[in-house]
């Protein structure tokens, strides 16, 4: 399971062998309240509702470079737009949330995280498959709060 944006921790079998700890995506509680899915940089863990409802994203290698390609070629989202039914029908969410952390905190577990961490994180963004939009806003956020607060990237980057 995701401790930190570095950090992972695995449950060991009596064999030695490691099992899913966290089968549903409820860990880390603050980052999944909040209501992400990805953190950068280990997008190979989903959580919350993609966890639950794309058991794919962790099996096949195919799911993962697809849902993180909104995130990192900025401004195509009239090509994601075209293919909105066949994402959604892939990933089996209607949004995928991300945060990208600064480089600083990727060693920092969660649990070790101030007010002011998480306030200057680094970025959330989150992609509506449906429209293929993307908006971005610095910091942590709710994601119900994204809709109001989130800008397209061309308005963040001339801020």
């Amino acid at each position: 399971m995701l401790i930190g944006p570095g950090l992972v921790e695995f449950d060991l079998k009596e064999d030695g062998a490691a099992r899913l700890a966290d089968k549903d995506g409820k860990l880390p509680e603050e980052v999944v309240r909040l209501g992400y899915n990805l953190v950068f940089p280990m997008t190979a863990i989903p959580l919350g509702e993609l966890r639950r409802n794309c058991l794919e994203w962790r099996t096949d290698r195919s799911y993962r470079p697809l849902g993180v390609l909104p995130f990192l070629f900025l401004g195509s989202e009239e090509v994601w737009a075209k293919y909105s039914n066949e994402m959604l029908e892939r990933f089996k969410v209607r949004q995928i949330y991300a945060l990208m952390p600064k480089i600083q905190l990727w060693s920092k577990r969660f649990d070790d995280w101030t007010e002011e961490d998480w306030k200057t994180c680094g970025l959330s963004a989150l992609w509506d498959i449906t429209s293929g939009k993307v908006l971005w806003a610095e910091g942590a956020h709710n994601i119900d709060d994204m809709q109001r607060i989130g800008k397209p990237i061309r308005e963040i980057l001339h801020e």
